[in-house]
């Protein structure tokens, strides 16, 4: 069985290739895998968001974000319902994440499973150097990484083009 996870899923399927997942998935494709955020102004603040999670873990915190150019919303806009972005989180989320990446960076180090790691290079969702310093981590000389062209954290999945060369990769990669 294969796994394929993207983004907040990239970095659940990297959890997962530990323990019983080494046993259970041949190889993982991951699609620019959320091991750190492109901004780091929330790991900043992650002391002070260690606390409110404590008393407020439900409280909603906003996120600010770099606002997409007109003519990017007007080709991708109607593919949105939330503007492609994540604007609201929580101090419990936050929290999970953290915990989540750090794991990650475990897992990367020890698995048998062949990872696939696939970045965007105008991503300004994820971190681009996060994934190429996970990658870094990898003994697994099975491990690939390919580096997309002209694409974001969300075109890359509806530009034609791009889909058709990752997929295609990853199914390479798989074979």
């Amino acid at each position: 069985m294969f796994l394929f996870g993207r983004s907040n899923g990239g970095l659940i399927a990297t959890n997962m290739c530990s323990g019983i997942g080494e046993k259970m998935f041949k190889a993982a494709a991951l699609l620019t895998p959320f091991y750190r955020l492109a901004n780091e102004g929330l790991y900043a603040q992650l002391p002070k968001i260690k606390i409110i999670n404590f008393f407020h873990p439900r409280m909603v915190i906003k996120r600010q974000i770099t606002e997409k150019p007109p003519e990017y919303i007007a080709k991708w806009g109607h593919i949105f319902n939330d503007e492609g972005e994540v604007k609201l989180v929580t101090p419990l989320t936050v929290v999970n994440w953290s915990v989540m990446q750090e794991k990650a960076k475990q897992v990367i180090k020890t698995t048998t499973v062949p990872l696939f790691m696939i970045t965007a290079e105008k991503d300004e969702t994820v971190s681009n150097k996060a994934i190429k310093d996970f990658f870094a981590l990898s003994s697994n000389p099975k491990n690939k990484i390919l580096h997309v062209m002209d694409c974001d954290h969300s075109n890359i999945l509806f530009d034609e083009p791009l889909v058709s060369c990752f997929i295609r990769d990853t199914i390479n990669f798989f074979n």
